[in-house]
């Protein structure tokens, strides 16, 4: 009796499940992406919090406009400590679905950072995702990924999320939730708040960005500002021990993240983006947690792939003139230099590539 049971129990449960991938596929018919386009530069930033915390899109905005750079739309494009494993995943899944199918002056600027360069390191669920892209290390390619679990996969998984996406789904059966389905696809789970699958209206960018309720299209744009850490509790020995034991360890160069970061800028160009590369700056302190020779060969290889993928590089770590206090660790601007620092890269680097 108790062994009939459970066979119903587990037949039940599948079909639910079946029912409920049926309900999220037939109750939301396909939707497409009409032309978008917005009269003045676009320049999105993917990057790290280094650009999180130390870029202010609309102070850019503003120095774009007393320089005469009229309509200039800027937003920050982050998400802390990704490699550029991440980075290349970052892009594809939040920033490609919002730019696609536009026409738009559009810039992107790539943050590398020496950590988020190293080969031996990586973070949250990045190894699964390169496992799913395919990395060849002989080609040097990496390609799409492959797609994710199942309705199936995650039954016999057992996972919370599955059970989730089973109940809404089940729902969309008998009511349909457009933002619900957004939310329980499996391409949207990479945190963030997501915006693929969504329909963009014809018209503006800035309409565009509202109908996907963009959250860096909104507010600071990108912009945070970061309480958790004071510089007068920095300790540079620990600092220097944990990041060392993370990011650092068994430092190697010119493999996979490489890799992605070629991937990212032929994909940028594939869809219509001017891309550019930038180091932000970090403090002599910070340098020297790297063994000597590798911050130098981190240089050397951002400066060959600029030169070899036909990019411009704009290193302003090199040479700055920034004190400590202006930075919040060893690592991030303060959120009082952001402004300063920020019209500092307006006149380096944005005014130039815009040809003034």
């Amino acid at each position: 009796m108790k062994s009939s049971r459970r066979v119903r129990s587990v037949v039940f449960t599948a079909v639910f499940f079946l029912a409920a991938e049926a309900g999220l596929r037939l109750r939301a018919p396909e939707e497409t992406r009409g032309d978008f386009s917005h009269d003045g530069p676009v320049v999105l930033l993917l990057g790290s919090s280094r650009t999180e915390f130390g870029l202010k899109p609309r102070v850019a905005e503003a120095a774009l406009a007393d320089a005469g750079v009229e309509g200039a739309w800027v937003a920050d494009v982050t998400h802390r400590a990704l490699t550029m494993i991440g980075m290349l995943r970052l892009y594809r899944e939040k920033l490609r679905p919002v730019v696609e199918g536009g026409d738009l002056d559009g810039w992107i600027g790539i943050e590398i950072r020496g950590s988020g360069m190293n080969d031996s390191y990586r973070v949250f669920d990045e190894p699964e995702y390169l496992a799913r892209c395919g990395y060849d290390p002989e080609g040097g390619t990496i390609g799409d990924a492959e797609s994710g679990d199942t309705p199936l996969d995650l039954l016999l998984g057992g996972r919370f999320g599955a059970g989730a996406r089973a109940l809404v789904g089940g729902l969309a059966l008998v009511r349909e939730r457009p933002t619900l389905k957004r939310w329980l696809d499996p391409t949207t789970w990479f945190d963030g708040d997501g915006a693929e699958g969504a329909s963009a209206p014809r018209g503006s960018w800035e309409a565009h960005l509202r109908a996907l309720d963009v959250p860096w299209a909104t507010g600071e744009k990108g912009w945070q500002v970061f309480h958790r850490q004071r510089r007068e509790d920095l300790n540079a020995k620990v600092e220097r021990r944990r990041f060392r034991r993370h990011h650092l360890k068994d430092y190697a160069i010119g493999g996979v993240q490489t890799a992605c970061v070629r991937e990212l800028l032929a994909e940028a160009r594939a869809d219509g983006l001017k891309p550019f590369l930038y180091v932000m700056p970090i403090t002599a302190v910070h340098r020297r947690f790297f063994e000597p020779g590798d911050y130098a060969a981190f240089r050397r290889l951002a400066e060959r792939i600029a030169a070899e993928e036909g990019v411009p590089l704009f290193d302003l770590d090199r040479g700055h003139a920034l004190p400590n206090a202006a930075f919040l660790d060893t690592g991030h601007l303060h959120h009082t230099a952001a402004a300063g620092f920020t019209r500092t890269f307006v006149e380096r680097v944005l005014l130039p590539l815009l040809g003034r």
